[in-house]
């Protein structure tokens, strides 16, 4: 018996142990690797946005400068009176030439002003640098570089002669953008497929050589963001941004691979790690005893609060036998994940934590528009702080459309793991032919098995039989949807209300029953279902929406005649109009479903 009892408990360590490793050493790396990517991304859109906006802002300022000296130039037919007058030498602005373009082939000087002292470039008196000049130079606004100038025309007046005026200066945003000291390579190019300008220790012809698959799907600079494969099919991160002219772009290219380097050595640390937990478990099991029985609860609880995240454990160890060189080997794991956790936390681990959350929490939310046989979603979620606790989901079977709303009890990351476990719960649903109460009840228990009665969360859940357009509901203490007709002059009054079943909130009691009401549409219905964290936006003198500002926004934009998506844009901006860009009390979650 004895023996037995030995061999059972070694069999359950070792594969309690084998599974919750593997699932987090899976998990953990999963998570890591998204965020990394998007990290990548995030940073180096934010870059590229600021180089660009940095480079529109110089444009800008490039251009004020040549309004001062063309003015001269249109009232005195010259940029001055005296020949040897030059622009200032800490000018920004480094020379304006003004060319008759009649004939772009053959462009001629017409009036000129630089910086005295040249400033260290050669502009020499002819006009030979205007030769590399598109040829609509005539016809619109366009730039070129030479060196580390930039040059912009830009057709001033048509009268008896087309004349362009030609700003120079030096773009301190574009030689930050092609230092070499990066963890990037840098590109200028159009959509045409030309590279204007590469970091300065690259080849020429090093992108068309080594990324062709590029140039043959040009629009992918489009996109801001993608992954291509170079010559040798390894994986490169793509960020680009445009400049606004000249349909260029600037281009950023990563290798992932290099980029990766940390998630190999979190890997490579994790299996050390995973190695010496699972052969420590094994070797205590194997001289496991009657003892160990009686001491498994406190381990058990110790296990649970690893699982929970508190890696800063130790377990009290008495006496010199199995159970106690368990408890050693156990209290020896904990030191070591959290060691790995302090190795791996640095830098940008720690900073990202909260982005990962949030990414994570993304992941159980269903795209915002989705167009059904029968019907049409659209919806909208704002989270209070870095991770909420509002849900909203919605999936289509061969008969019915299926809709959730639900909110946790507060917000923030309690609250985020509660929406975590509906997620599972319903997705468990999806396939099974199951009535509504069936279902709610299913989330019920598995919400009260998790949340043990210490958090609760409301829930609607509606589902609409798409040959009857009857929709049969269940309303778990949640706010009261409501139908709006077709009809465009609709008030308060003419709002029908889903009321007719309230019961016990998920997670309240694994007893709890739950109502099924049903009420008939007819096509044209919209059905709008919320959280309460509507009424509760507020503006800068702290003033509350409130239920009646709600209403009066959602019947504003319902009967301007708009479809779901416009009615749902239109909803949120006079949302966010209304808050001033002050902080949310809670989530704001809401969608609107059209029936066809």
């Amino acid at each position: 018996m004895n023996s037995s009892i030995k061999r059972k408990i070694m069999l359950l360590l070792s594969i309690t142990s084998l599974l919750s490793s593997s699932v987090f050493l899976i998990y953990s790396i999963n998570v890591f690797e998204k965020d990394k990517i998007a990290y990548i991304y995030d940073t180096n859109s934010i870059y590229l946005e600021t180089i660009t906006n940095q480079f529109k802002n110089e444009l800008k300022l490039s251009s004020e400068i040549s309004k001062k000296y063309l003015t001269e130039y249109q009232k005195n037919k010259a940029f001055s009176s005296g020949d040897s007058i030059f622009l200032d030498e800490d000018s920004f602005v480094k020379g304006l030439f003004l060319v008759d373009i009649t004939n772009p082939a053959s462009p001629q000087l017409v009036d000129k002003i630089t910086v005295k002292s040249n400033f260290g470039y050669k502009l020499t008196e002819d006009v030979g640098f205007l030769k590399s000049v598109p040829k609509t130079l005539a016809e619109s606004k366009s730039m070129f570089l030479g060196g580390e100038l930039v040059y912009v025309s830009d057709v001033v007046y048509d009268a008896a002669e087309k004349i362009a005026l030609v700003t120079v200066f030096r773009s301190d945003a574009l030689q930050s953008f092609f230092e070499t000291d990066k963890a990037f390579s840098s590109f200028m190019m159009s959509m045409s497929g030309d590279v204007v300008r590469q970091t300065s220790n690259l080849q020429a012809g090093y992108l068309k050589e080594e990324f062709p698959t590029l140039f043959t799907h040009l629009d992918s600079i489009k996109m801001g963001t993608s992954e291509i494969k170079s010559k040798e099919q390894e994986d490169w991160l793509l960020s680009s941004s445009s400049l606004g002219l000249n349909d260029l772009y600037l281009v950023t290219l990563t290798n992932k691979k290099e980029a990766f380097g940390v998630l190999t050595y979190l890997i490579n640390k994790s299996l050390i790690v995973f190695l010496m937990v699972l052969s420590g478990v094994v070797l205590v099991s194997q001289f496991a005893s009657t003892y160990v029985t009686k001491q498994i609860l406190t381990l058990s609880e110790a296990a649970k609060q690893i699982i929970g995240g508190n890696f800063k454990i130790n377990v009290p160890v008495k006496g010199n036998d199995e159970i106690s060189l368990l408890s050693e080997t156990f209290n020896k794991m904990a030191v070591e994940m959290v060691k790995l956790l302090e190795d791996t936390a640095q830098g940008a681990r720690l900073e990202a934590e909260l982005k990962t959350a949030q990414a994570v929490q993304q992941t159980l939310f269903p795209p915002v528009h989705q167009k059904f046989e029968n019907g049409e979603i659209h919806g909208s979620y704002q989270s209070a702080s870095e991770c909420g606790g509002d849900w909203w989901h919605y999936f289509e079977n061969e008969q019915k459309i299926w809709f959730w709303m639900a909110d946790a009890t507060g917000h923030g990351a309690p609250a985020a793991l509660i929406t975590s476990a509906i997620k599972s719960a319903v997705a468990m649903t999806e396939n099974l032919k199951m009535e509504p109460e069936v279902a709610i009840e299913l989330v019920n228990k598995s919400i009260c098995q998790v949340s043990k009665s210490k958090m609760m969360m409301t829930c609607f859940l509606g589902v609409i039989d798409k040959p009857t357009r009857m929709i049969h509901y269940v309303n778990a203490s949640h706010e009261a949807p409501f139908i709006l007709s077709k009809r465009t002059d609709l008030k308060k009054k003419d709002l029908r209300f889903l009321d007719n079943s309230k019961c016990n909130r998920l997670g309240q009691s694994m007893t709890s029953e739950f109502k099924v009401a049903s009420e008939q549409l007819e096509a044209g219905d919209r059905i709008f279902v919320y959280t309460d964290g509507i009424p509760d936006i507020r503006n800068k003198n702290e003033e509350s929406l409130q239920e009646r500002g709600m209403f009066k926004v959602v019947l504003e934009n319902h009967n301007k005649g708009v479809n779901v998506s416009q009615f749902i844009t239109g909803v949120h901006a006079q949302f966010e109009t209304y808050r001033e860009n002050t902080e949310l009390i809670d989530d704001v979650t809401f969608f609107a479903v059209d029936v066809l």
